[in-house]
């Protein structure tokens, strides 16, 4: 008996260590995407539509925003520092998510990829949110 729980608990444990491996890394999928948006823990939260929503981007404050009209939908990423690529930078985030306002302060991203025309991939490993934002002219 006690040799089935201590193999019960050491492939709980092993089950936990590998499904925890997964979300190390920034998903390949969103990695290859172009498309502005924020993830958070596997559900896709906001996704930037040129039709319906505009972004905007503010350099001196690190500030990228993404939202409607009305402000019903949006995205604010507040970021400590510039972004440079591989580096980590410390964010809040303030959102709209089933018609309320939802923040969290005290994020961690690092910045697994910048393209030529600005557009930034941020990971967060700890909090599993993927933001995909740009830096507009």
């Amino acid at each position: 008996m006690k040799r089935i729980i201590k193999l019960i608990l050491g492939v709980a444990i092993l089950g936990g260590l590998t499904s925890c491996a997964h979300v190390a890394e920034m998903d390949s999928a969103l990695l290859q995407s172009e498309t502005l948006c924020l993830k958070i823990k596997d559900r896709l939260v906001f996704t930037f539509d040129e039709d319906f929503h505009q972004a905007g981007y503010n350099a001196t404050l690190h500030q990228f925003r993404m939202g409607n009209d009305d402000m019903s939908e949006y995205v604010i990423l507040n970021l400590s520092d510039a972004i440079v690529s591989g580096k980590t930078v410390n964010a809040s985030m303030e959102w709209t998510e089933n018609n309320s306002i939802q923040k969290h302060d005290g994020i961690t991203f690092k910045a697994e990829k910048i393209s030529e025309d600005g557009t930034v991939w941020l990971w967060s490993s700890s909090d599993r949110i993927a933001a995909v934002v740009k830096m507009l002219n």
